[in-house]
């Protein structure tokens, strides 16, 4: 609605190299807690080298973006901003 937020994905089968295993809503839990921090460029590039799939975009004030269901997902707000999300 208002301002920039970047958005990181990653499909699920490539969650052994981004999350600890058990605490996905497919394996009785509800979150993951990652071990992924898509702004730490050396990390990064070591995991992308591992074989990650990493998607990233900028949305704008207008944009919208439909994550895939069980997709983990990174946001930050780039700018001051508004957002309206729905699950």
């Amino acid at each position: 609605m208002r301002g920039r937020k970047l958005y990181v994905l990653c499909p699920p089968h490539d969650y052994p190299l981004i999350t600890a295993r058990g605490s996905s809503a497919d394996e009785g839990g509800t979150t993951r807690e990652a071990r992924f921090d898509p702004l730490d460029a050396a990390l990064r590039a070591r995991r992308t080298r591992e074989g990650l799939r990493v998607y990233a975009t900028v949305l704008r004030p207008g944009e919208t973006l439909v994550c895939p269901d069980s997709w983990w997902h990174y946001a930050v707000s780039l700018s001051p901003s508004i957002t309206l999300m729905c699950n």
